[in-house]
């Protein structure tokens, strides 16, 4: 066989290249700031705790400080490039949402007599992923949570908590079906973020190589 007929590699075209690296570099930028915006949210929840009647400052302050160390640990994530160690989460958007469902299983393990109220928070956690989280991986991260918080309430009544944990099932089913009803919604809004991202990256493709032309037919006339 000739060498005519293998197949040359194929040369990275420049633009495409630096196009590529100023994507990848906003999108560095906005993960930094997704997470703490995020955190803002779970601060001030974890502040909000302190209002709490018969609270001790002791055990507040330990809530803060979880806060705070779990997503000081994200952005740091982020920030060293270490989210890119996660192929299966290239958005890097299920590990923190996990982490918060962790840490919303967290307050509750400390302030179970609100473990209603603190579960609302996990809708917060899954509008935060709208048009990024597919359906697949909004189901993954709720059956998550719900083993996470059974795990949660049956620790609560082995420490002697007055809990009941077939009455704790009945009251979270209703959470399990919204949460539901939340994938199947969020998938509809990604299928059109994913088509105006294609169409952004297409433009700027586009605006790159048309400032290459200009610039090539413009040292053409000079010369």
């Amino acid at each position: 066989m000739s060498s005519k007929n293998k197949a040359e590699p194929k040369e990275s075209n420049p633009s495409d290249l630096l196009v590529d690296n100023v994507l990848f570099k906003k999108e560095r930028r906005k993960k930094k700031k997704s997470l703490v915006l995020a955190s803002l949210g779970f601060i001030f929840m974890a502040m909000s705790l302190s209002f709490i009647e018969g609270v001790e400052l002791l055990t507040w302050l330990l809530s803060m400080a979880i806060t705070l160390g779990l997503w000081s640990t994200l952005w740091l994530m982020v920030h060293f490039k270490l989210d890119l160690l996660f192929k299966f989460d290239p958005r890097f958007l299920l590990i923190p949402a996990a982490a918060s469902g962790v840490l919303i299983e967290s307050f509750i393990h400390i302030f179970p007599h609100i473990r209603t109220l603190l579960l609302s928070g996990w809708y917060v956690v899954l509008l935060f992923g709208a048009g990024q989280l597919s359906f697949r991986n909004v189901l993954y991260l709720n059956i998550f949570m719900s083993f996470a918080h059974l795990i949660n309430i049956s620790s609560l009544i082995l420490k002697g908590v007055d809990l009941h944990f077939w009455n704790e099932v009945a009251l979270f089913l209703p959470y399990i079906v919204v949460w539901s009803y939340i994938a199947a919604v969020l998938e509809n809004v990604k299928k059109g973020r994913d088509e105006n991202r294609e169409m952004r990256k297409m433009m700027s493709h586009l605006l790159i190589k048309k400032d290459q032309l200009l610039t090539d037919v413009s040292h053409e006339l000079a010369t």
